[in-house]
């Protein structure tokens, strides 16, 4: 039988075309890239982007990834389908990559036990493109470039840097030098005040933010830096640890000291795509700021006149609590929520009526409450094992939902904590940034990392226990959804007061009266008239209001009930998919035990089929039939003989001789078998005109075993006998 035609592996038809680009589309291809991935001898960098779910093309533009990486690392892009079986065969999703993510794998396979080397990075969204092609051409550069000397980061070598601020407080980064004296004064452990840096995109004159606007929400809580993304930026890259950069029109809060070096995520970095994500970008960073400062502090000029104080909160306004001064000072002073409780509301910190004490600055009228701060261990006292409690969302990741149990009590809650273990579940799909969770206490200690949560089982109509308040005798800091709904309040429009003058002395004639009394009718008719319009305006406004707050009661139950059925849902399939793995297991035992046939060919004949339906896809086995096939007389016998290969891998690969994929996979080395060792020896024949061929079992192995069979003139397969390498008998 002639050598089938090998197939090209199938690119999409509106696929860049790029000679340095492989795109991997069916099975076989994606086992022999998984062998590849976990080659301990493999040499060059493999960059791999995966095509999320109902996509046709990578986030990622591989045309210009190639040309930025310059042949250094070969670029493999894989179809959605696939990466199941990817993750199969790298043994689990720590280290492959799926639903558009990527990742650049090094050579060797050290990073196969420390995953840091060959970090995940995440591609959700076109939007994101540009920032993952940096990531990725990093990664690269990383693996590639030649060791660069660096900066000191030790106390004593850390040099200070002289940051002028400009106009509205901004200090700007205009030269590689001064880029790697900020890089020297970050990382300095004596640093007191944070640094706020601010990129400008490439391309791009300034940041996307409001400069001006930032540094007046800071109030000198922070330096404030600008920076040009380009060489100046990469500069600055090459003197941080890893993760630890900013570029791009992205921005980033540096904490006092340098503790962060060792947590990247500590000092979070925030994207920005466009002028759109300006305003919740500065925000955020202000947000961030306060995290860093100590709880009612501050790290500008300390204070010089301050008086104790006590108040009652008047109300709240822009983050800030009014406070009517009742000792210590006369006045109105105010309490900054967010030095309290960073990214809480403040109506969720302060309430009205509420007793306040602390120190006042007198020049910024400003309140120091941290004495009422409560201690989160404190706070948390009355929570105990099985309590149904309230926890909001920090971030939620793929594998990871971080909740707050009280604001900077962070505790981390696995998959498993939110459905039953799953291989690839998605919590996002699951939970949302910022929601209020109810959860279960499933373990408590002196840390958070000693506490244990799940959200597994927790019905709707549970009822939590109240959540502690943030400061003595304020508001419980978080609220369920439906007591959410219940703070809407209703408003109250109250009619204009008419006020008529009064008369004057001297008294005036009784003619005068009476013009005076017909045009005070007039007046007062008027006012009717206004008086009746303002009532019908109220009456449909509040009919408007209570419109809206019923729909969105709904609307949250709905959500809050939908959330709950995807949890359960997810419970259920995840339960059927252990049995599936179970009773799978216990067939592929009984397979590889052959204990199903006493007849050996019978025995083989049940586990190609079965290989073959569980391996073609559905939609591909017209196209893929097995072909006829017998057995050698001594294939049986060779297969006892030689061991150290799976019987499972065997039936594999005889899969693919039978529907030729076999000739597509380079790593199958499919070629005739010749009649001596040398080149120019003929191949292997028999008088019947039948052709001998050898495939490879295993590759890069000592004594790696091959498979041989016989192409037929019929277009049968005859399995001959498994060999080792050097063993050219048929």
């Amino acid at each position: 039988m002639a050598r089938q035609k090998r197939k090209k592996t199938h690119v999409p038809a509106d696929a860049p075309v790029n000679t340095s680009v492989q795109w991997v589309d069916d099975r076989p291809a994606t086992v022999h890239l998984a062998e590849r991935i976990l080659d301990p001898d493999r040499s060059r960098p493999l960059a791999l982007v995966t095509i999320d779910v109902g996509q046709r093309q990578p986030y990622v533009p591989v045309a210009e990834l190639a040309a930025r990486v310059q042949g250094r690392a070969d670029i493999v892009v894989l179809s959605h389908n696939l990466t199941n079986t990817l993750t199969d065969r790298l043994g689990g999703s720590r280290l492959s990559a799926f639903n558009g993510a990527c990742r650049v794998y090094p050579p060797g396979d050290a990073w196969t036990k420390d995953v840091r080397l060959s970090p995940l990075r995440m591609g959700d969204t076109p939007e994101h493109r540009a920032r993952i092609l940096e990531l990725l051409v990093r990664d690269v550069d990383t693996l590639t470039s030649k060791p660069q000397s660096g900066l000191p980061y030790d106390a004593e070598s850390a040099a200070s840097v002289r940051m002028s601020p400009g106009i509205s407080g901004v200090f700007r980064v205009e030269s590689v030098a001064e880029a790697e004296d900020l890089a020297r004064h970050l990382v300095d452990p004596r640093r007191t005040q944070p640094v706020v840096l601010v990129t400008a995109a490439a391309g791009q004159p300034a940041p996307y933010l409001d400069m001006a606007g930032l540094s007046e929400n800071l109030q000198g809580l922070a330096q404030l830096g600008e920076m040009p993304t380009g060489p100046i930026s990469w500069a600055f890259s090459k003197q941080l640890p890893e993760l630890c950069d900013v570029y791009g029109g992205a921005a980033r809060v540096y904490p006092p000291g340098a503790e962060w070096t060792q947590n990247p995520y500590s000092s979070p970095l925030r994207f920005l795509y466009g002028p759109s994500d300006g305003q919740a970008a500065i925000e955020q960073l202000t947000i961030d700021v306060m995290r860093t400062v100590p709880v009612g502090g501050s790290f500008g000029t300390p204070v010089q006149r301050s008086v104790a104080v006590q108040g009652t909160v008047l109300g709240m306004m822009a983050h800030r609590g009014l406070v009517t001064l009742t000792s210590g000072s006369s006045g109105i002073g105010s309490v900054w929520t967010d030095l309290v409780a960073p990214g809480v509301d403040e109506d969720r910190v302060l309430t009205k009526g509420m007793t306040v004490a602390g120190t006042l600055d007198l020049d910024s009228r400003r309140i120091d409450v941290s004495p009422m701060r409560v201690p989160a261990l404190e706070a948390l006292a009355g929570y105990r094992v099985g309590s149904v409690v309230l926890a909001q969302t920090r971030s939620v990741e793929r594998a990871l939902c971080v909740v707050e149990l009280f604001p900077d009590f962070p505790v981390s809650i696995e998959p498993d904590g939110v459905v039953a273990t799953s291989r690839q579940i998605d919590l996002r799909a699951l939970i949302s940034q910022d929601e209020v969770l109810v959860t279960r206490v499933l373990a408590r200690g002196a840390s958070p990392e000693d506490w244990r949560l799940s959200l597994v089982d927790v019905s709707p109509d549970d009822i939590p226990v109240a959540a502690p308040s943030i400061l003595t005798g304020g508001p419980a800091w978080l609220l369920p959804l439906a007591e959410d709904d219940d703070a809407l309040v209703d408003v109250v429009i109250e009619p204009p007061t008419v006020v008529l003058p009064l008369p004057s002395s001297p008294s005036p004639s009784v003619a005068t009266c009476r013009t005076a009394v017909a045009s005070s009718g007039a007046s007062l008719q008027a006012e009717d008239e206004t008086l009746y319009s303002l009532t019908i305006e109220r009456d449909a406004l509040l009919q408007d209001l209570q419109r809206e707050r019923e729909t969105n009661r709904q609307t949250k139950r709905e959500l809050t009930l939908l959330r709950t059925a995807a949890r359960k849902e997810s419970r259920r399939s995840e339960s059927l998919q252990v049995r599936l793995n179970a009773a799978e297991s216990e067939l592929g035992r009984a397979v590889n035990d052959g204990v199903l046939f006493s007849d050996p060919i019978r025995q083989l004949s049940f586990e190609i089929d079965l290989a073959w339906a569980r391996r073609v896809p559905a939609e591909q086995k017209d196209d893929l039939p097995l072909a006829a096939w017998t057995v050698g007389p001594n294939f049986f016998a060779s297969w006892a003989d030689v061991e150290g290969v799976s019987r499972a891998k065997v039936v594999e690969v005889i899969v693919e001789v039978l529907t030729g994929r076999v000739y597509e996979l380079a790593g199958r080395e499919a070629h005739q078998l010749r009649t001596g060792m040398g080149g120019d020896d003929p191949p292997r024949s028999r008088e019947d005109g039948a052709t001998c061929w050898r495939v490879s079992l295993q590759v890069q192995t000592p004594s790696a075993r091959r498979l041989h069979y016989w192409h037929l003139n019929d277009g049968r397969i005859e399995l001959a006998s498994i060999r080792l390498h050097d063993d050219m008998r048929p």
